[in-house]
């Protein structure tokens, strides 16, 4: 424990190393970040598609009246992903962005909120994979049930 504190109480440096491989991690922090937006898009403009298919495929059986039901349901559930893609990129952004700012201006806060944004995206991935693997445990068992049934 005294060498956290030691490590912390001494002004930390950034030697060469470290200095090329941050730099290296924000470059492509920055092109992942820029696909997954493009990436939102692609997701939203599917949803509109996915709803308007489903509306017009419902329309054309008769005496379906689930059509928009249907529709909205998986707009929602693609517009949902969306806006997560969105969150996530946003924050890896950010994070780069600052850590390439701090590099070319030499500044600390800059330094400190690239590493804050950064904590805010992990975190946010951490509770999103937690989630979806409650998920999917949840898919299973009810699969299980299922099966065992039959």
């Amino acid at each position: 424990m005294e060498d956290k504190e030691d490590l912390l109480s001494t002004d930390l440096m950034i030697n060469q190393q470290a200095y090329v491989q941050l730099k290296e991690i924000a470059i492509w922090g920055r092109i992942i970040s820029i696909l997954s937006f493009l990436y939102s898009v692609v997701i939203a403009v599917g949803a509109v598609a996915a709803c308007i298919k489903i509306v017009n495929i419902n329309n054309r059986v008769e005496g379906n009246k689930g059509g928009i039901v249907k529709a909205a349901s998986a707009g929602i559930i693609y517009l949902s992903v969306a806006c997560i893609v969105i969150f996530l990129s946003l924050y890896l952004f950010k994070f780069s962005k600052n850590m390439l700012g701090a590099f070319t201006n030499n500044n600390q806060q800059q330094l400190a909120l690239s590493f804050q944004n950064l904590k805010i995206f992990f975190r946010f991935t951490g509770i999103l994979a937690i989630i979806l693997l409650v998920l999917t445990l949840f898919a299973i068992i009810g699969i299980l049930i299922t099966v065992s049934k039959n």
